[in-house]
């Protein structure tokens, strides 16, 4: 059983239970053939820590978790203390006798300083990528450079879809890249029988989304302002929080929605697992994404989709699953949605979910994680 130290630039917290859920499914995947211990420098708003941070050690989950915990100061402050407090758990890790027999990052700027000591001390980096920023070719020179570095000095680059592998090609040209796709746990999302509704019944919608521009939640809108023309038995559920949730509120307003939308902040992974057993077929409009994990736990549900065909998503919905339709268009939103008002039930729920199971669950990304840990070290490469 190999030791992975697991370094996570997001990761879920008592303060922010939703903040990179995605992350832990992957950790819970690792822990089930590995000893896992997690890295996680965790911005507070809440909490007092003393100056410059404070370290909380504890189990959560079944693993090791191991956060330094801080107040964002001034910018400058703030990037600092995060190199520092880095080192200072790693350092604490060493001194204790913890020697990994693997470093991986989930993002390549998971922690510069334990970047730094990995390449001192000889420790294999993997590093799994999510981020939609390679995508939306938005980082900066400084990030574009830091992602070079980290990329060409890892053994393996993992990136979560294989449309997203050509993304991430330009900056490590010559590193070994395998794709492996997100995680969902079937124990929490499970399946759930479709219920056939009358004409004279509300079919139930859910979107699961950060309340932001990129995830297209306002052509969403726009698309059921066109549909509540042409018929009213259905209602969407908004689950998310975001910097763009009042703007929405408001355009759904304007759009004459309130009786066809509610939106309800964040929710507890259970709660949102209940929204989807209860829903009749799931939604995403983003106008990114590298993958799109909540696409799978509506499917773990049994549930068919209306997905915006932006390139992680296409390696997901097949035509036994949902419908990919153009991004940034309410009128082809429009038309998926009422496609899916009168065909949901006609989807095969059980086949969705478990080939979810079988091909996104934790024991199949376990093991090809496994895998791919073994052979590095039965080659022993180091870079």
């Amino acid at each position: 059983m190999a030791k992975i130290l697991i370094v996570a630039k997001w990761y879920p917290s008592e303060e922010n239970p939703a903040h990179g859920l995605f992350v832990k499914e992957f950790v819970k995947a690792k822990a089930l053939h590995n000893d896992v211990v997690v890295l996680h420098g965790e911005l507070t708003s809440h909490r007092n820590p003393r100056l410059p941070y404070e370290i909380t050690d504890r189990v959560e989950d079944g693993f090791r978790t191991i956060r330094f915990i801080y107040k964002r100061r001034l910018l400058k402050l703030h990037r600092i203390i995060n190199i520092i407090g880095f080192a200072h758990c790693f350092l604490k890790l060493m001194k204790e006798g913890y020697r990994p027999d693997i470093i991986h990052f989930h993002e390549y700027d998971a922690s510069l300083s334990v970047f730094v000591l990995a390449k001192i001390y000889h420790f294999p980096l993997v590093v799994t990528e999510h981020y939609t920023g390679f995508v939306r070719n938005i980082l900066t020179r400084s990030e574009r450079y830091l992602a070079r570095l980290v990329m060409r000095n890892a053994i393996v680059v993992l990136p979560v879809s294989d449309y997203f592998r050509g993304y991430l090609r330009a900056y490590a040209p010559n590193v070994r890249m395998e794709v492996v796709n997100n995680v969902v746990d079937t124990k929490i999302f499970q399946l759930s029988n479709p219920i056939v509704k009358g004409s004279d019944q509300k079919k139930q919608m859910l979107i699961v989304a950060a309340l932001e521009t990129k995830k297209g939640i306002s052509y969403l809108l726009e698309a059921l302002g066109l549909l509540k023309m042409m018929r009213t038995d259905f209602f969407l559920n908004i689950i998310g929080d975001g910097t763009i949730r009042v703007e929405l509120e408001e355009k759904a307003k304007i759009l004459g929605l309130n009786d066809f939308v509610h939106f309800h902040g964040i929710k507890l992974k259970s709660e949102v697992a209940e929204f989807m057993s209860q829903c009749d077929f799931f939604v995403l409009s983003s106008l990114f994404e590298t993958f799109g994990c909540v696409i799978i736990e509506a499917m773990a549900c049994g549930k068919p989709v209306v997905v915006t065909n932006i390139g992680g998503p296409n390696e997901i919905v097949t035509p036994e699953s949902g419908i990919l339709v153009e991004s940034a268009n309410p009128e082809a939103l429009k038309d998926g949605i009422n496609y899916m008002l009168d065909n949901y039930y006609k989807y095969s729920a059980t086949d969705i979910s478990r080939h979810v199971g079988e091909s996104y669950g934790l024991e199949y990304i376990g093991q090809k994680l496994n895998q791919i840990y073994n052979g590095i070290l039965a080659n022993g490469s180091i870079r």
